[in-house]
């Protein structure tokens, strides 16, 4: 792990163990960005009645998500080889979704906009109409989120019908699913670019 990333984390040791071990206990696309050109977001809400809270924590136990401390590894390997092909998955809970794995009160994070949830937070914080113009599957609550990225489009759907096959095959019709899927876009010199056309993260538009 190496030059490159530590000049990203300058405040971290990586000879120390106690630094390597804050990278290992937190999820990628937390201190960096995930860098992929392909990502696909599955959105999960699970069935009250037909989906008990210890049958989700199982499931849990069952996830593999990329730590940090790999993704830095996956960025040397990519500046060493400049090819990426490892698959970088991730997992979110909302705040509904933390109370439906019955997690105790005191280990779910304060923060008011975590708690209010981003359909209170579209009124009151963005001005918006609220929710009942959302597409019908959003109006309910999301209680996780799955991120499957990677560099290559196939290898980003296959990973990602995988977890839909397995949140199927253990919850059957007690679980409803949405994917969203992103990718980068670049300009005809290879660089990456916003949905507008300006250079991601280098140029952006003058407004009169």
């Amino acid at each position: 792990m190496i030059s490159q990333i530590k000049t990203l984390f300058s405040g971290l040791d990586f000879e120390n163990s106690a630094d390597v071990a804050l990278l290992s206990g937190v999820q990628a696309n937390i201190l960096k960005g995930h860098g992929r050109n392909f990502a696909n977001h599955i959105f999960i809400r699970w069935k009250a009645v037909q989906v008990p809270a210890l049958a989700i924590r199982e499931w849990i136990r069952t996830l593999t998500p990329t730590s940090g401390l790999e993704q830095l590894n996956q960025i040397d390997r990519f500046k060493s080889f400049l090819k990426s092909e490892s698959v970088l998955r991730t997992v979110s809970f909302s705040f509904d979704g933390l109370k439906r794995i019955d997690l105790p009160a005191a280990l779910i994070p304060k923060d008011s906009a975590f708690r209010e949830g981003m359909k209170f937070s579209s009124v009151t914080r963005l001005g918006e109409k609220g929710s009942t113009e959302w597409e019908e599957f959003y109006k309910g609550p999301i209680h996780c989120c799955l991120i499957v990225a990677c560099s290559v489009e196939a290898d980003a759907l296959a990973a990602t019908q995988f977890e839909l096959d397995c949140l199927i095959k253990r919850f059957g019709d007690g679980v409803q699913v949405n994917v969203e899927s992103g990718w980068i876009d670049r300009n005809d010199a290879g660089e990456v670019i916003e949905h507008f056309g300006y250079r991601d993260g280098i140029s952006q538009p003058l407004f009169f």
